[in-house]
């Protein structure tokens, strides 16, 4: 791009007030070691271009939200061994592309000091009978001190008809199954001393023959309680499309309303005059930027999102919340729509903090009950922010309909570039193209705009992240 955009940049101090700070919740939160990382395994087996593509797409996504964690990627599973090495990385979480996450990795943090660090070996862990086991390389998490006291061992590829025999470990393993009728499938399984001859061998065969060999390691199939917070699309396998569904559930989930917030909050010391509010469906947020940044009471709040539910449900707050306590009055919605199930109301772990967060604004309540807050003039669309053309004609309209010289709009996009919709629509370069798209706008009538949102383009050209995948961006730095 010719022009160089110069913004108000949130993250400048002298351009805000923290009123409420958030720590990032996809962060380390010093809850793993420095030599933890994530791994994400590349596959160039997909059966279907379009599959390849979302997957991808899925992986650039879970690459910024977990951008605070160390990443990797490569081809094969030693060629990222020996990358983590020569990164320093020993503790590996290995995620091949066509997982979808959800929220795996939040959990698999906050218990990995107790449940993990002491772990060698944890994955899908699977008895493959006379054919030995199987460690599937869709997620598995190694710990790479013990891969080089072992002398390195080869991972091993699938060659079950291999007539060729072997010796190896007998591994002790439980009778009971994570899933009833998968005999294959055990909940726990450790090295063992006796051994048996096998012919064939599975993905990680090698290394399993390695592990159950040593009688100090730990192995650990993942529980279902994991299990249940990620998919894995089988992209590789003739039978993927069963699997699709995964896609729609998730990725293409446009019904979620998200109850609380984890961005930090901020007043815009440079923001005079603020006559228009325009934000996503961001439950209390909205609000809480019209008082904390002093919206004129003649001002506008426009509330644009590709959530219909998070639209109404907007509607529905500003008419008939309190403003005292937003977790019982989120909590009795749901007691009274139970149908409204946990995928429908996001966030719900972060309502205790965000509604004690609200309590602690000074004057919020008695704003939310006055008149001054009741007469402001409120708009709800539901809208597309990939369309984006669309969507700046009508932050234009607002301009000039409303603001005179001296007044100015306030724009709270959140994470809108980087959200799991938009994701699958748009690659990682689309997003950024779009981005660019508003940040034009916005450099444009900069002196009656702030714009605040999660910028892809500020992390992809001053980090190494532009260089994590074969096809990322390679933005000017």
């Amino acid at each position: 791009m010719a022009d160089k955009i110069e913004l108000l940049d949130p993250t400048a101090k002298h351009n805000l007030e923290t009123v409420i700070d958030i720590k990032n919740p996809h962060g380390t939160e010093d809850k793993v070691p420095s030599t933890f990382a994530l791994a994400y395994l590349l596959n160039d087996q997909c059966r279907e271009v379009y599959i390849d593509g979302y997957s991808r797409n899925f992986l650039e996504f879970y690459s910024f939200k977990y951008r605070r964690f160390n990443q990797i990627s490569a081809g094969t599973e030693l060629e990222l061994f020996e990358k983590a090495l020569g990164k320093g990385y020993t503790k590996l979480l290995v995620i091949k592309q066509g997982n979808i996450l959800q929220d795996f990795i939040e959990i698999f943090r906050d218990e990995y000091r107790e449940k993990w660090s002491g772990v060698t070996l944890a994955g899908h862990i699977l008895d493959r009978g006379d054919q030995y086991w199987q460690l599937h390389p869709q997620l598995f998490y190694i710990d790479l001190d013990w891969w080089v006291q072992a002398g390195k061992p080869n991972f091993g590829v699938r060659d079950i008809n291999n007539p060729e025999q072997y010796e190896a470990v007998t591994p002790v393993r439980s009778t009971e199954t994570l899933v009833e009728g998968e005999w294959y499938n055990p909940v726990s399984v450790s090295p063992g001393t006796e051994t048996k001859t096998y012919c064939g061998q599975w993905e990680g065969g090698e290394l399993l023959r390695a592990v159950f060999a040593d009688p100090l390691a730990v192995t650990e199939p993942w529980p279902e309680r994991l299990r249940k917070h990620k998919s894995y699309l089988y992209p590789e396998m003739p039978d993927f499309w069963e699997e699709n569904h995964n896609i729609s559930r998730i990725f293409m989930e446009t019904t979620s309303w998200y109850v609380a917030n984890n961005e930090p909050i901020h007043r815009v010391e440079s923001v005079k005059n603020l006559k228009v509010l325009v934000s996503t469906s961001a439950g209390p947020i909205p609000w809480i930027n019209a008082y904390i940044n002093k919206l004129s009471p003649k001002g506008i709040i426009k509330i644009m999102d590709i959530c219909g539910l998070g639209v109404g449900m907007q509607h529905q707050v500003f008419n008939e919340w309190d403003g005292v306590d937003w977790e019982a009055y989120i909590n009795g919605i749901i007691e009274h729509n139970p149908i409204m199930n946990r995928t429908m109301f996001r966030s719900q772990q972060h309502l205790k903090n965000q509604s004690d967060q609200i309590k602690q604004i000074p004057g919020f309540t008695e704003w939310w009950q006055s008149d001054e807050r009741r007469n402001l003039r409120v708009q709800y669309q539901k809208v597309d922010f990939i369309n984006f053309k669309n969507v700046i004609r009508q932050l234009q309209d607002l301009i000039d309909r409303n603001l005179s010289d001296d007044e100015m709009m306030m724009v709270d996009l959140s994470n809108a570039f980087n959200y799991e919709y938009t994701n699958l629509l748009a690659d990682l370069e689309s997003r950024i193209k779009i981005e660019d798209e508003y940040l034009l706008f916005f450099l444009h009538n900069r002196k009656q705009i702030f714009w605040k949102t999660i910028m892809l383009d500020d992390v992809y050209r001053t980090t190494s992240m532009r260089d994590l995948f074969p096809w990322s961006p390679k933005r000017d730095v």
